[in-house]
């Protein structure tokens, strides 16, 4: 196992206006599983291809344990790092089989043949791809490939490794599969693991720690938990879950992490880590949160339904509070619209000032 250690990283190209990766700090400790999560264009590829050597960074230091691998336009070689990387595309020699595409980085690196036969046998099993030794990929699912993909960077004992948004060729039933195949390695095998996906069902569901990028700077990195429940801004909020956001007004002191609110003539409390310096406040309303109950009392806000989606396990529904602003919750039943009704609201988070 390693730590990953970027200090004050910025990567510029020519062609682009602003910095791809912006001053960027990061404490990776060993054994992690690190998502870098963010939109198309925010920089985490580049991050991670700044941690893998495939590009340099024009300021800052890359350390993978107790190696300088990077300081500004000197760079350590990828194949000289002790990494191994994780392709969208997969990126399988087409004629070589199954085997020959694992085994192949031992080749090149001269272990011994019954070292190699020992090491790409143990690896296909670990990944489920017994008895596909001598297939060719083209014969392969995509969900196959992909582990025939991971077999290669985990059989070269890499300590840290390294994948660039690997599911997103796949259908949602093998994305699903993979998830569990990555959980289960990360744990069986201790390494750390640096994970790029645009997806944050996938970060949330894996990671130790989420990294949220934008416009090539770290939003906030915590524990998912942390990252879905305490947002860092009005931003992620929208960007990570399911939630509404709500304008309230402070209607008492902090004690305990919680703050009185009061929102369309209804007195709520909600976590906050700190008292608001402005009267007025936005807070994080997740569906999950929200209730419907038989009868109001002080403490419940009325509002009518405007619309609902079917999603499997709930109809996620929207409402109108008596303010105007729109609150959604989940009801395990059908509701017309126009039905009016009183929501008990379990829990939100008043979101930090920008």
């Amino acid at each position: 196992m390693a730590a990953i250690t970027l200090k004050n990283i910025t990567k510029r190209f020519a062609s682009a206006p602003s910095a791809a990766v912006d001053d960027v700090s990061l404490e990776v400790p060993a054994g992690a599983f690190l998502a870098l999560l963010g939109p198309s264009g925010c920089g985490k590829t580049t991050l991670l291809r700044l941690i893998a050597g495939l590009e340099h960074p024009d300021t800052g230091t890359i350390r993978l344990g107790d190696r300088v691998v990077a300081e500004g336009h000197r760079a350590l070689d990828p194949e000289r790092r002790g990494v191994g990387m994780v392709f969208q595309s997969y990126a399988l020699w087409p004629h070589k089989t199954v085997a020959r595409n694992v085994s192949y980085s031992l080749e090149i690196a001269g272990r011994p043949r019954a070292e190699i036969a020992r090491a790409t046998s143990a690896m296909l099993e670990r990944v489920g791809l017994v008895g596909f030794d001598d297939r060719l990929p083209e014969t392969l699912s995509g969900g196959q490939r992909q582990r025939v993909a991971l077999a290669r960077a985990l059989v070269q004992d890499a300590s840290i490794v390294l994948c660039d948004e690997p599911l997103a060729n796949l259908d949602v039933h093998l994305r699903d599969t993979m998830l569990a195949t990555f959980a289960d390695l990360h744990r069986s095998l201790g390494r750390t693991f640096v994970y790029v996906t645009h997806d944050q069902a996938e970060a949330l569901a894996l990671a130790t720690t989420v990294a949220v990028m934008d416009k090539g700077r770290i939003v906030q990195a915590a524990a998912p938990v942390e990252i879905y429940a305490k947002p860092a801004n009005r931003a992620l909020a929208g960007f990570i879950g399911r939630g509404s956001l709500i304008e309230a007004r402070v209607a008492g002191p902090l004690a305990d992490g919680r703050v009185p609110v009061t929102v369309a003539g209804c007195t709520l409390s909600a976590r906050a880590d700190a008292l608001p310096a402005e009267e007025r406040v936005t807070m994080l309303v997740r569906p999950e949160a929200v209730t419907a109950i038989a009868a109001g009392g002080a403490d419940a806000l009325r509002a009518t339904v405007t619309g609902q989606i079917y999603r499997g396990a709930a109809f996620e529904t929207a409402a109108v509070l008596a303010d105007g602003q729109r609150l959604l919750f989940d009801r395990p039943e059908p509701t017309a619209s126009g039905t009016e009704v009183a929501l008990a609201v379990r829990d939100a988070w008043v979101l930090p000032e920008a």
